[in-house]
């Protein structure tokens, strides 16, 4: 299918931008930051990572109980940096809050007891100790490591046309069939997003596949142009 794009362009008998897909995958990932418990995720996990980042003394106790917990043998991540437009980025950010809150939380409990104390906001202190938000990262977790592989997939444009189309349906019935930890609201949400966008794409891969079959004439062929 690339090279079939590639000879398509280069002997301007049709004119096929592979951007027309990843123009339809971002906007997808955004209508999932959208939804909660996405959004609630994305929010807790921007409130501790750009505290932490942002103070040094923080980080630096931050870093000690990441080590020492390395130390005893466990696996614990440093904290991903965020990137807003990039669907990715919010999974390994929210991923790896998820995975060093054992340290966030024993960085909290030790400020307590040096002097001087490092000022922590109070949104810092309910978004790492508090349940509701931890498990909210929790539920939305699995689904943004399935979507954003699929959005790095499209991004990288390592794949062609029709394996977008396919990643668009395999997502749409991995909503229906699983992720149950998401609420009902949740899932209509995010297959009314992928259908919306889907749709972007739609009548392009129905041109290429047109300019594709092999049991038309060379006119018709001729007249293909997206």
């Amino acid at each position: 299918m690339q090279s079939l794009r590639r000879l398509v362009v280069d002997s301007n008998m049709a004119l096929f931008v592979y951007g027309c897909a990843v123009n339809a995958i971002n906007p997808m990932g955004k209508d999932f930051a959208a939804i909660e418990p996405l959004l609630g995720a994305r929010i807790t996990a921007v409130i501790i990572f750009v505290f932490f980042t942002g103070s040094t003394p923080a980080m630096a106790m931050l870093s000690a109980n990441v080590q020492r917990l390395r130390n005893a043998g466990k696996r614990v991540p440093y904290l991903q940096t965020y990137r807003r437009t990039r669907c990715v980025g919010e999974k390994a950010s929210i991923a790896s809050v998820v995975g060093i809150i054992g340290a966030l939380r024993k960085t909290l409990s030790d400020n307590i007891h040096i002097r001087p104390r490092v000022a922590i906001p109070a949104a810092v202190t309910a978004a790492v100790n508090e349940p509701d938000p931890l498990a909210e990262m929790g539920r939305a977790l699995l689904f943004l490591k399935i979507s954003s592989a699929c959005i790095a997939t499209i991004q990288g444009e390592s794949a062609p046309l029709s394996t977008v189309a396919g990643l668009f349906y395999a997502l749409r019935l991995c909503v229906s069939s699983y992720f149950y930890n998401l609420p009902v609201a949740t899932r209509n949400a995010i297959q009314a997003a992928i259908a919306a966008r889907y749709s972007l794409i739609h009548d392009p891969m129905l041109a290429l596949a047109l300019y594709s079959e092999p049991f038309l004439d060379g006119g018709a062929h001729a007249g293909c142009c997206f």
